[in-house]
């Protein structure tokens, strides 16, 4: 796999996003979990996957209310691979997961990708509807 700074596991590549500290995952909730789309759920299935989407479902510190956030990978040809970790929660669109993506000097890269925020616990069918 391509590393950052040959950090076994690092594919900080593309757009990442850390929770905040009060987003609480896993918690111990069994609500809380990372889903992908085609009925992937947990860390080891939805990291380094090529789906159109992901899904962290967390919840708040203070409050408890629990959220939904997708990421969806609406960039042309396949999917990016996943980048997630559920230690400080974060989900990343790794476009150079497992290869560096080299582009000549007339060459464009085109990445496409859509936040969904949802309040609430939503489960893969109901993500997909929203999509």
């Amino acid at each position: 796999y391509h590393s950052s700074f040959g950090l076994e596991g690092s594919h900080y590549t593309g757009l990442l996003m850390r929770m905040t500290r009060e987003y609480l995952f896993p918690c111990g909730d069994p609500q809380m979990q990372v889903l992908g789309a085609g009925g992937l759920v947990g860390v080891e299935a939805v990291h380094g996957a090529r789906t159109r989407w992901a899904a962290l479902t967390g919840r708040h510190d203070e409050s408890l209310d629990r959220t939904t956030s997708i990421f969806v990978d609406d960039s042309p040809g396949q999917p990016v691979h996943w980048f997630v970790r559920d230690q400080l929660p974060a989900v990343g669109f790794s476009f150079q997961f497992d290869r560096d993506q080299r582009l000549e000097a007339d060459q464009e890269l085109v990445l496409r990708h859509r936040l969904i925020f949802a309040e609430g616990v939503l489960d893969a069918d109901q993500i997909e509807a929203l999509i």
